[in-house]
């Protein structure tokens, strides 16, 4: 077995395990947390696929109307609740076809190491998205 490389792309999807970033930032389903396992907070809304990326300081997510949402995780999240919610960057991004968003098994989500673009898998297809 090999070790793992730090260079690698933080990835993940809804049924893969949790990621980490370079940060130390980890994303599980649309939740975010610490090294210390404790939750930053969360994506607003229905989401059936989400990624972060290596810096730790973006979060994407695929919506049911197959559009691809940003939020910012340099922000902290707002609400005192129990899940404080993380601020959505812009307006969300209609993808030029549907992969498959509300499919079985949900789609899976990728991007590549330097950020600029997301790769999302499902029982439709692929999209391509750059990323805002």
């Amino acid at each position: 077995s090999q070790p793992a490389r730090s260079d690698e792309p933080a990835v993940s999807a809804f049924d893969a395990p949790p990621s980490a970033s370079l940060t130390g930032r980890f994303q599980s389903g649309t939740g975010v947390y610490n090294a210390a396992q404790q939750l930053l907070g969360v994506a607003p809304g229905s989401q059936t696929a989400a990624v972060i990326n290596r810096e730790g300081t973006r979060l994407y997510t695929l919506d049911p109307a197959a559009q691809l949402r940003t939020f910012d995780l340099a922000l902290p999240a707002t609400g005192g609740g129990q899940f404080p919610e993380f601020v959505e960057v812009g307006t969300p991004i209609p993808l030029a076809g549907d992969p498959g968003t509300l499919s079985s098994p949900p789609p899976q989500m990728t991007i590549t190491p330097d950020g600029r673009t997301v790769f999302i898998a499902g029982t439709n297809g692929v999209a391509i998205q750059p990323t805002p």
